[in-house]
């Protein structure tokens, strides 16, 4: 439902059921219109926070963090989880990547 149609809806439903109370009842008026429509603007503030935020987070640049750290590859190595291969071409990659960005 859009959100037209949604105060349509709402508007439809504040003058039926106030038609059904007292027009002198003011306790009616405000706990049938003034609270709904209070908690419809407090929803769709929310709402507003929640699509802002999120589009903050979807915004942010990928960083180019490797993952590993020189040691922490070194001691893969020692560990035996990576062969020597695997730690020169990890380490090597790794300061390429470093010298890379810093020349940014």
């Amino acid at each position: 439902m859009s959100l037209h149609g949604l105060l349509s809806h709402l508007g439809t439903w504040a003058i039926a059921t106030t038609s059904l109370g007292s027009a002198t009842d003011k306790g009616s008026f405000f706990s049938q219109i003034v609270v709904p429509a209070a908690v419809l603007a407090a929803l769709l503030i929310a709402a507003g926070i929640g699509v802002l935020m999120a589009r903050k987070m979807l915004a942010r640049p990928d960083t180019d963090d490797p993952g590993f750290t020189l040691h922490e590859l070194k001691e893969m190595h020692q560990a035996g989880t990576l062969s020597d291969v695997e730690y020169r071409a990890a380490r090597d990659a790794l300061i390429a990547n470093m010298t890379t960005n810093q020349d940014e």
